[in-house]
């Protein structure tokens, strides 16, 4: 069930966030990342495979969905990254169908929203392992800031969103923006990787304790797990290493607005990763909406209704990057 409290404190600070956001346009328009006019995008709406970077000899590779008609200037971006344990899956979802539908259903609901969406690539294990993935998307978000002005997105207005393994990548970009030693060499230098909201569905978040939470039954999260080869050892056998790639390691009270998503019987990625990294952020003053779905598992498999679940997706966005 949704906390009340968080959503009206959310609504409260309206103002901050629109202050933020305000500062934030100065900075890029500084960096040389002015925002584009409300009549300078390309007329395709449905831009596929853009490279953003080229880190390691292989191009990373991203779509965007554009809308028809920005009426109030600049949209706001929506960045997508999909699931997959780390190694499989790319920008076009998991080669499956979803309950909750596509990236691609999505992004044309959030078109007609006025928002843009880009939805990302990024190298995947176990040919490459922590942090190469974590230096992709932060590639992807500077390629992104850099070439705002001509796509007509605002390079003030960023939200990071993801499913499982994408919303891990979405949660560590909330909480090491601008982190130097997590940044990689992916071209656009000088260009900010903070976002300004963050939609995780259920993500890990801990890498330390994903194996204690899991639910009897679910898949382990130590020696042969998708976590073992992301990191390129078991969590319990390198735990200094997966302390460094957990996002909640580096929450703090200058991170973004966090959204989390999880289905309470999820046997994939524990529904105690999202309350981890939501109290974290809860105890540093960031604010913070979570929704929990009895009876339903992994990608909203189960009882939880989808509608409602997307239309919570979509008010978090409006208050978040709109407000």
């Amino acid at each position: 069930m949704p906390s009340t409290e968080k959503f009206d404190m959310m609504i409260l600070r309206r103002p901050l966030l629109r202050f933020t956001a305000t500062l934030l346009l100065a900075a890029t328009t500084a960096l040389g990342c002015t925002a584009a006019t409300a009549n300078t995008a390309p007329a395709d709406r449905h831009l596929s495979g853009i490279a953003y970077t080229e880190e390691a000899g292989t191009p990373q590779l991203l779509d965007l969905y554009l809308p028809s008609t920005r009426p109030d200037g600049p949209a706001p971006l929506v960045i997508y990254f999909h699931g997959g344990g780390f190694f499989f899956g790319d920008r076009t979802n998991m080669g499956a169908p979803l309950p909750w539908g596509s990236v691609a259903d999505i992004a044309d609901a959030l078109n007609k929203r006025g928002y843009a969406v880009a939805s990302v690539d990024y190298r995947l294990s176990p040919q490459s392992q922590w942090p190469a993935p974590v230096f992709d998307v932060k590639a992807a978000v500077r390629w992104l800031r850099a070439h705002a002005g001509t796509y007509g997105f605002d390079p003030a207005r960023f939200a990071a969103w993801g499913d499982s393994a994408g919303g891990y990548m979405a949660a560590i970009l909330g909480t090491t923006g601008d982190i130097p030693e997590l940044e990689g060499n992916g071209g656009n230098p000088g260009y900010s990787t903070r976002v300004q909201a963050v939609a995780d569905w259920f993500g890990p978040t801990d890498f330390t304790t994903m194996n204690s939470q899991a639910i009897p039954g679910g898949l382990a999260h130590d020696e042969g797990s998708p976590e073992h080869r992301y990191l390129g050892c078991a969590p319990s056998q390198c735990p200094d290493l997966a302390r460094a790639a957990s996002p909640v390691t580096y929450a703090s009270s200058d991170d973004p607005p966090f959204l989390f998503q999880h289905g309470i019987i999820d046997h994939l990625v524990p529904f105690g990763q999202s309350v981890e990294l939501n109290t974290a952020l809860r105890n540093t003053g960031v604010r913070t909406l979570f929704f929990d779905y009895q009876f339903t598992d992994h990608e909203f498999i189960g009882a939880a209704d989808t509608r409602t679940i997307t239309q919570q997706f979509f008010d978090f966005l409006d208050l978040a990057l709109r407000a």
